[in-house]
């Protein structure tokens, strides 16, 4: 069971939904149409991942985690999800 405070619920989310992914608990908005610079779950090539996303000109966005980035075309990424509240555990 998860109990939230309600001083550090957003108010804005569309759609929330939580995503438990190893010790992070992630508070997404999965109706949030526009792409905008920050923290999203998204699928490439059929795999869904968290990532940092910053919206570039002509209709691209980098892509960034760890391991590195990469640029692409915003039609390359299903952007699922945005990440609006991030906890981890220990």
């Amino acid at each position: 069971m998860l109990f939230f405070d309600e001083a550090l619920y957003p108010t804005h989310l569309n759609s929330p939904a939580i995503l438990f992914v190893g010790a992070g608990r992630y508070l997404v908005d999965q109706d949030n149409a526009e792409i905008c610079d920050g923290m999203w779950l998204i699928k490439i090539d059929g795999t869904a991942s968290i990532r940092d996303v910053m919206r570039l000109p002509q209709q691209k966005v980098r892509i960034t985690n760890e391991a590195g980035s990469f640029d692409c075309h915003v039609s390359d990424v299903e952007f699922m999800a945005y990440v609006s509240l991030v906890m981890h555990k220990g």
